[in-house]
């Protein structure tokens, strides 16, 4: 119906249907213009370029498309299509307008008095309703085609100096989530294993870009452990100042991240530099993480060169022709490994006429002089018994006997080393050579226990004893852990808090 004439409403159609027209004419090519100039979608590079600042080829692109639109020549089905490409395009800037709201970003000032984040997404759902009242099937083609776009150009890895508005949104959701989880995690069943890896540092294989030997392993075993899901991180640490090694992080970084997604693992990446490697990983123990999400589980190899290498030692036993050779020499050979001793045992078989009377000499030469040392032994501890309780003695008489000239000197027994506590001491060197024994005795039967059930077995889990304190203890405990562990082909120490674990009391 059109009223009073139907010129009016004839004339208002033709006006703007060329206003639309124009402007669609003066901004389409531009807009593909930039889009093609931006590299957002490699395909369309062709259209960047200009003539005399114009972009004609985008004008005649343009041009056919409009073109096509016309030789249709019926309404009802190009109006769906343009329809749909206009909603679309309002959708999505509704929802950018949006997005940027939530995110409050600095460079987000909307100059409008009443503005509100709730009126573009209302507007973006309205674009949404709208599209599927028109025509169901080109919404759902027009959305599927807009998320097709939007992973490509993920994929393609389009890093623009506008930034993307998803990545934003994701960084301002997990900082809220740490925010709303500060410091420890309450309950136990909300417990995670979140595994920090400590890597070496081997710059011969980053041209590789692949871990190799150990390294390896420890990628992979972490990799089963979490299936890309949870928080895994990989730490170095670089020997050397920081001021030495700021290009070499930033390296190792690169180098790291490209071995681990060659490898399918999923996880973050922190280089440190320490003048002390001990240290820096220390550090990094400490410090790893943010907030809630900080390691709780350090994941590491075994340090095969923890004992210091020095020159080989060799073990010569002569035995008579009788004994069996073979057998001693292979029960030395086990004896020194056990006490971790590097050594060379060699066994040179003599008969009685080979031993020449030298050597009976030397024999009972050693045989008087262990039983002077022995008397000797005994001598001084009825000496030191009856002296116990002497406070002054005077040693002029010393030195008269060793004809020297010294003034009067007066000497008083201090607090020395009595018979009880050299007895004491002796006591306790025994003691912890005993218990020492007791460990090595446990470790292999425990080893031989292992080997009696998981000889076979691809991985053999073990529970990781406390560590000591002292160094001395802690040279004991590696000892303690390599004899367990010996013969075995892979094997995991663990050891718990004690926390992890959900039980009634929890």
């Amino acid at each position: 119906m059109a009223w009073p004439s139907k010129w009016v409403v004839l004339t208002g159609a033709l006006t703007a249907t060329i206003g639309a027209g124009l402007q669609a004419l003066a901004g389409g090519p531009r807009l593909l213009q930039a889009i093609a100039e931006d590299n957002i979608i490699p395909y369309l590079s062709f259209f960047a370029r200009k003539w005399r600042g114009e972009p004609v080829r985008c004008l005649c692109f343009t041009f056919a498309i409009a073109e096509l639109g016309i030789l249709i020549a019926f309404l009802d089905y190009v109006a769906p299509i343009v329809t749909m490409f206009f909603l679309m395009c309002y959708g999505f800037i509704n929802f950018a307008v949006t997005l940027q709201s939530l995110l409050n970003t600095p460079h987000w000032r909307p100059s409008f008095k009443y503005y509100h984040w709730s009126l573009t997404l209302f507007g973006t759902a309205l674009c949404i309703t709208v599209m599927f009242i028109c025509n169901w099937t080109y919404a759902i083609f027009a959305i599927i085609l807009a998320t097709c776009l939007h992973q490509y150009i993920g994929y393609k890895g389009a890093e623009k100096e506008w930034g993307d508005g998803i990545t934003g949104l994701s960084m301002t959701v997990a900082l809220y989530a740490l925010s709303r989880i500060r410091g420890e995690l309450k309950h136990i069943k909300n417990w995670r294993p979140q595994v920090l890896v400590l890597l070496k540092v081997d710059k011969a294989v980053m041209e590789k870009e692949e871990f190799e030997g150990p390294d390896r392993d420890l990628v992979n075993f972490a990799g089963c452990l979490k299936l890309g899901k949870g928080l895994v991180m990989f730490g170095t640490c670089l020997k050397g100042e920081l001021e030495e090694h700021v290009g070499m992080k930033h390296q190792f970084k690169a180098y790291y991240a490209r071995c681990l997604e060659k490898m399918g693992v999923h996880g973050f990446i922190e280089v440190i530099a320490h003048s002390n490697v001990s240290d820096g990983l220390s550090c990094m123990i400490q410090s790893a993480g943010l907030g809630a999400l900080r390691p709780n589980t350090v994941l590491i190899g075994w340090p095969h060169d923890w004992v210091e290498r020095k020159s080989e030692i060799s073990f010569r036993v002569f035995l008579d022709e009788e004994d069996n050779t073979v057998q001693i020499k292979k029960d030395l050979q086990t004896y020194l490994y056990q006490l971790r001793i590097e050594g060379k045992v060699q066994v040179v078989e003599m008969a009685a006429v080979d031993v020449s009377a030298y050597v009976y000499e030397h024999t009972l030469k050693m045989q008087e002089r262990s039983r002077i040392l022995n008397n000797m032994a005994k001598f001084n501890k009825a000496g030191w018994a009856s002296r116990k309780k002497v406070g002054e003695f005077d040693v002029h008489d010393v030195f008269e006997k060793a004809r020297c000239s010294l003034p009067d000197v007066s000497v008083r027994q201090t607090q020395g080393t009595s018979i009880d506590q050299r007895e004491a001491y002796s006591q306790l060197m025994l003691n912890s050579w005993e218990q020492d024994i007791r460990h090595v005795h446990t470790a292999v039967r425990m080893n031989a226990a292992m080997k009696a059930w998981s000889a076979n077995s691809p991985l053999v889990i073990v529970n990781l004893p406390c560590v000591p304190s002292t160094q001395k203890g802690q040279e004991r405990y590696m000892n303690f852990l390599e004899i367990l562990s010996a013969g075995l082909e892979r094997v995991v120490l663990v050891r718990g808090t004690g926390g992890e674990v959900i039980t009634i009391y929890n």
